[in-house]
């Protein structure tokens, strides 16, 4: 008797702790990590509302997902796929140019969206088509478009200096299958094609605000419209 007075005291000690633990995580939970780091590039255009909009995935479906909502705040971007396989996902802003187009990535399509400069400042609702972005440095090795002009042990990784020529100016990338970085770029674009490529950009981090700023397990070039 004595034995299960003492477990059913242990019992009602360790029911309030559990229900602590379940509020903090819970609270933990509400304030996701992509909130608190989204880049205040809105802070740069004056009076950005709130606005949604509608994908439909006409000619490309990735996992039976059929559209997406997509929620732009400023700051903060919400991804909400509709589908079978989706609750939701969250993502943020990619870039923010200097033209004031605005770039920011759907992960799990690994694709990218872009707001063209003369429509994002009409807020106009109107999206443009995707942007296809090739994920990891394995990618470009495999791109026979790009020449290999070196390679360079970097933080124990081998790192390949890659090269091609883009309407007669060169893009030169160094990549690795972890990290990589661009430099000698530019932004142009001719005849339909966008060309994005960045000065200067070592380990995903800008030089400035005016540059792009490209997650570490990326790399951007030649976006065609």
């Amino acid at each position: 008797m004595r034995f299960l007075i003492i477990v059913f005291l242990m019992f009602s000690l360790l029911i309030p702790t559990n229900f602590a633990f379940a509020e903090k995580s819970s609270t933990t939970e509400e304030n996701p990590k992509t909130e608190k780091n989204a880049p205040d590039v809105f802070s740069k255009l004056e009076d950005v509302p709130d606005m949604t909009f509608k994908i439909n995935f006409d000619s490309f479906k990735y996992k039976k997902a059929k559209s997406a909502n997509i929620y732009l705040k400023p700051g903060k971007i919400l991804i909400s796929f509709n589908g079978p396989l989706f609750l939701g996902q969250q993502t943020q802003i990619l870039a923010l140019s200097k033209d004031r187009s605005v770039y920011f990535m759907l992960p799990v399509l690994q694709r990218a969206i872009r707001f063209e400069a003369d429509k994002f400042p009409k807020y106009t609702k109107e999206l443009n088509e995707f942007f296809i972005l090739p994920t990891y440095g394995e990618q470009v090795m495999k791109d026979n478009s790009f020449t290999k002009i070196g390679e360079e042990e970097v933080e124990g990784e081998t790192c390949y200096e890659m090269q091609k020529k883009i309407e007669g100016k060169e893009l030169t990338v160094w990549v690795g299958k972890w990290t990589h970085y661009v430099r000698k770029a530019d932004l142009t674009s001719s005849k339909g094609t966008t060309h994005i490529t960045i000065t200067d950009l070592v380990w995903g981090f800008p030089v400035s605000d005016d540059y792009f700023k490209i997650p570490a397990n990326m790399i951007v070039y030649d976006w065609k419209k």
